[in-house]
């Protein structure tokens, strides 16, 4: 397998947390651990918030969006913050988000077509 730091390219946020999973899944087939891998985040490329919500089982934890404020601002939390699920949009499984300026796109994260391409 190519290992996600052997990049011939500049990879999107999206295909560098692909390959990563990747990656992390691989080393713990190798390693022969059974346990679900369970893996939420965010980060920011400095102007872009991007977030993931991920599991190898069917229980990943939990990730959602809200569109707040007269300005358009954006939250991404793990839970609602007011306990009031109705105004919040939650993340699928297996998905990756990108908060911009214009707004908030969700998209599959493809760990399984990575791990192919890698094979």
């Amino acid at each position: 397998m190519i290992s996600p730091f052997e990049l011939t390219s500049t990879p999107t946020p999206v295909d560098a947390v692909s390959r990563t999973v990747a990656f992390v899944e691989d080393e713990m087939r190798r390693a022969h651990i059974a346990e679900p891998f369970k893996f939420t985040s965010a980060f920011t490329s400095g102007g872009d918030l991007h977030a993931v919500r991920y599991a190898t089982d069917s229980a990943p934890p939990t990730l959602y969006t809200k569109t707040c404020c007269p300005t358009g601002g954006t939250l991404v939390v793990s839970e609602p913050l007011d306990g009031v699920r109705d105004d919040w949009t939650v993340v699928p499984p297996q998905s990756f988000v990108t908060v911009t300026a214009s707004g908030v796109e969700v998209m599959p994260l493809f760990v399984d077509a990575m791990q192919e391409a890698a094979a």
